[in-house]
């Protein structure tokens, strides 16, 4: 029986994708796999395919109404696709003669394909829909750190439940034997003041609302970046670095 891979399931293709801090160079390497094969028509690669899909991706980072509008609606719907098309459109930035010796922490242009990496990212995720990779996702943002009583055996996050006694809105379960200081949420108050918890508590289990595993899974996702675009920068093949030049030049 063949194990499954990012390169030809996509439910793993989901979970590397969303989590690949938590994967090894060879799982993303098969993302990247996936999303290169998209380009392969009756076995020929379609190189003039993927310079068009990457012109339109860099060309959509400089706009913010795109990034912006990528959060609420996915501009690239695979997502081996979106981690091919984000991070060569990083490479081409930063090989560009314009940036040469300028440090990638100053570069505005990557920040800003960053942005539509996480917004479309995210919007790919919810669109997906998957609620067991949802919580593959809270094990990681809401999990014990050192110091707190070790990891916990189960689940970290039971369910993704709306709890109407307590508003509007989804929450994430969490079992208090489970729960880690990552979890006690405050709402936004004066500097200096604490705000009012947000984090409920009934039956023993914590119930923290969704929109802070947004706003954690943002910050999870701009370091995951980082990470991607190191794989594929190591990785990359004399015809995919000849490609990436070829955009370079003819894009910036």
């Amino acid at each position: 029986m063949s194990i499954s891979t990012p390169a030809d399931d996509e439910g793993d293709a989901y979970r590397v994708a969303a989590l690949p801090l938590e994967y090894g160079t060879a799982r993303i390497n098969q993302l990247f796999t996936r999303g290169y094969n998209r380009y392969i028509v009756d076995g020929k690669d379609q190189p003039e395919d993927l310079l068009k899909d990457l012109e339109r991706f860099g060309t959509a980072a400089f706009k913010e109404k795109s990034r912006t509008d990528a959060a609420e609606e996915p501009f690239v719907d695979e997502p081996g696709i979106l981690a091919v098309l984000a991070t060569l459109s990083a490479i081409c930035v930063k090989a560009h003669p314009k940036f040469e010796d300028v440090p990638p922490r100053t570069i505005q242009v990557l920040y800003d394909i960053r942005e539509l990496y996480v917004n479309n990212l995210a919007s790919l995720l919810r669109e997906f829909g998957e609620a067991s990779l949802q919580q593959d996702i809270a094990e990681v943002l809401y999990a014990k750190g050192p110091g707190e009583d070790g990891p916990h055996p189960g689940r970290v996050c039971t369910a993704i439940t709306e709890m109407p006694e307590f508003g509007e809105g989804l929450y994430l379960e969490i079992p208090m034997a489970a729960a880690s200081r990552k979890c006690l949420v405050r709402a936004e108050s004066e500097i200096g003041e604490p705000g009012e918890l947000l984090t409920q508590v009934k039956n023993n289990r914590l119930y923290v609302p969704v929109s802070d595993f947004d706003t954690k899974y943002r910050e999870y996702a701009k370091r995951a970046f980082k990470k991607l675009l190191w794989v594929h920068e190591k990785n990359l093949s004399e015809d995919q670095l000849h490609m990436a030049d070829d955009e370079r030049d003819g894009h910036l």
